[in-house]
């Protein structure tokens, strides 16, 4: 009869959910699939996208209809054995062993964290593919790539991250641009690539973000594990609002350091989640003490993510007191003097105040009198008339929410630190941070992976609880899901497909193998990204008062420039493009032309006499 039972029941049933998994699964790796299927881009001639690119959201569209499928099943099974199920969940919450919930996931739970993972590594193919067909379409450019990978490939104990492409005042360092010391963490394996490869270019940067974005996204998935113990035979369900956000495609486009913001906040959480426990293992003693180095690394970013941080230990500090409160019964300010002592969210949250001061102030000092100002930022009128075609709608920000699922609003916590860094968009005047667009998400992504999956553990702890029966925590999971995969359906560019290679890319590729190690090479826009680490890329122009004027040649000012002195011993300059002007007639009277195709690629060597 016990056996009978167990195979007409939707939960003791392991294979049932397991296909439930499975199905999951799918869906979760769907759009990755669809956008390695889908037909290239091609960029036009001065590297825009068309208007008609081919939206390929085919696999999205695939996911909702698998997901639909999933939630079917499910349903159909309850509606043929939802009594005995409820009778099973009851008999069970009064067992000596585990609940329902425990003993009906153990064989699923594998299921489901091996598929989820497998899920990921198809993502995480899709990613780098994206990211090298990227690069040989000739869009990673100066500003976006060649300036931060200078800085880190040029570091030296005594010259931290200098980098000429940015207005770094009186310093030489990217530092002074953007607080960003976390940088650092890529030095020793760009010191590792020049070592093993003489071919290696500034493109590696691209590279290094990619292997920080996917091991941040199994570092979430361990996170979502670890916080959902009864309900892990749908992780790759729990993970659809993650892999699937519409900001997250936004940042896989304008790929920037701040991406490192997602690993770290998901290894932070992991470590926050240890405090005060004594019953773990030896080997994640060390995460649990971690935590500071981990939030230094996370505030380390940039200059403003000690904002972020302090808002997230802010809003936990104060949701801890109110929780003390209800129950101690004591006066607020008696709660808040004990949970001063003893709060680990307190002590992040001092951590964060005193790291944005050092860093605004170090920032400054790095600079000298030549800081860049961000108070642009806040200017609405100035880019209100610049930009008139953006508009600030509460729709941008609705749909930011729901990106998240609705499981976001299953934790009230959760809920108030994301409207709380939503609301600095919000009266921000710079039209591409207003509205997230780009690598602007940086500031809210983690926080709303974060709330996703505490919401959707507050599901399952109320179903645990008996709160409400599992029928409509199982809705709530689905729905959520949908929810994600709807927004990501509706913001109509994502998932992007992979790019064509451009035209003059192998030209270019194996001209610059002719230029030596420790040249210093002037180039195109969308050519400098191309230029090997054992070289040194600079600008044609500099920022007014950076050093790097005095100490290197600009164009058109190569008779003012003292070679003995400065530090560009060889120069060279690489083109895409035809070259007209004062600087042709610069290069034709003071050195070489190495290789040239017409109207394709050009390389340029400074002669010594």
């Amino acid at each position: 009869m016990k056996e009978r039972r167990q195979e007409n029941s939707l939960f003791p049933v392991t294979g049932r959910q397991s296909f439930v998994a499975a199905l999951a699964a799918l869906a979760l790796a769907l759009p990755s699939i669809g956008a390695l299927l889908c037909k290239k881009t091609v960029m036009d001639a001065n590297f825009l996208i068309g208007a008609d690119r081919p939206l390929c959201q085919g696999g999205v569209i695939g996911s909702i209809v698998l997901l639909v499928m999933a939630l079917a099943f499910v349903l159909w099974q309850w509606k043929v054995n939802g009594r005995e199920t409820e009778r099973e969940i009851e008999r069970a919450a009064d067992s000596e062993k585990a609940n329902a919930f425990r003993r009906f996931t153990a064989s699923p739970d594998r299921v489901a964290l091996w598929m989820s993972v497998a899920s990921i590594g198809i993502f995480g193919l899709y990613l780098f593919l994206f990211t090298v067909s990227v690069d040989r379409a000739l869009l990673s450019a100066d500003q976006d790539v060649t300036n931060v990978s200078t800085a880190i490939a040029k570091t030296t104990i005594t010259d931290i991250l200098p980098s000429p492409y940015v207005a770094a005042g009186s310093s030489r360092s990217f530092l002074a641009h953007h607080f960003s010391p976390s940088l650092l963490l890529y030095v020793p394996f760009y010191k590792m690539a020049m070592v093993l490869s003489t071919d290696v270019n500034h493109n590696f940067y691209n590279i290094m973000l990619f292997v920080t974005l996917l091991a941040g996204f199994f570092l979430w998935l361990y996170y979502a594990y670890r916080s959902l113990p009864t309900l892990r035979w749908l992780l790759p369900v729990a993970m659809i609002p993650i892999l699937h956000s519409f900001l997250l495609y936004r940042q896989i486009l304008s790929f920037h350091f701040e991406v490192l913001a997602i690993p770290l906040m998901a290894l932070l959480l992991l470590s926050l989640r240890l405090h005060g426990r004594e019953d773990i293992p030896r080997r994640a003693v060390w995460l649990r003490q971690s935590w500071p180095l981990i939030a230094m690394l996370f505030a380390g970013i940039k200059e403003d993510m000690g904002v972020y941080l302090g808002l997230f230990a802010g809003v936990f500090f104060f949701f801890e007191i109110v929780d003390e409160w209800k129950k101690e019964k004591q006066s607020i300010l008696r709660v808040f003097l004990e949970r001063m002592k003893h709060s680990v969210y307190f002590r992040l949250g001092l951590l964060a105040f005193v790291w944005t001061i050092v860093a605004m102030i170090g920032r400054l000092w790095i600079a000298g009198d030549g800081a860049p100002g961000w108070e642009s930022y806040w200017n609405v009128q100035q880019y209100a008339e610049r930009y008139p075609q953006f508009r600030k709608t509460p729709y941008t920000y609705i749909w930011i929410l729901l990106s998240s699922g609705i499981w976001l609003f299953f934790s009230l916590r959760s809920t108030v630190l994301v409207l709380l860094v939503l609301s600095l968009h919000m009266i921000s005047g710079m039209p591409w941070h207003a509205l997230l667009e780009s690598h602007y998400s940086y500031t809210i992504l983690p926080f709303i992976f974060a709330g996703s999956i505490r919401g959707l553990a507050n599901i399952a702890r109320l179903a645990e609880e008996r709160r409400f029966t599992v029928r409509p925590a199982l809705l709530l999971v689905f729905i959520g899901a949908l929810v994600a995969d709807y927004a990501l359906l509706r913001d109509r560019n994502h998932p992007y497909s992979l790019f064509a290679k451009h035209q003059a890319f192998d030209a270019i590729d194996e001209t610059v193998k002719l230029i030596p190690a420790d040249a210093c090479v002037q180039s195109s826009f969308h050519v400098s990204a191309l230029v090997p680490l054992r070289a040194r890329p600079i600008p044609f122009t500099f920022y007014e008062g950076s050093p790097f004027e005095k100490s290197m040649p600009g164009g058109v000012r190569l008779h003012l420039y003292d070679r003995e002195s400065g530090e560009c011993k060889e120069l060279y300059r690489l083109f895409y493009g035809t070259l007209t002007g004062e600087l042709k007639a610069e290069m034709d009277r003071e050195g070489t032309i190495l290789t040239e195709t017409p109207g394709v690629i050009l390389l340029w060597r400074w002669d010594p006499d």
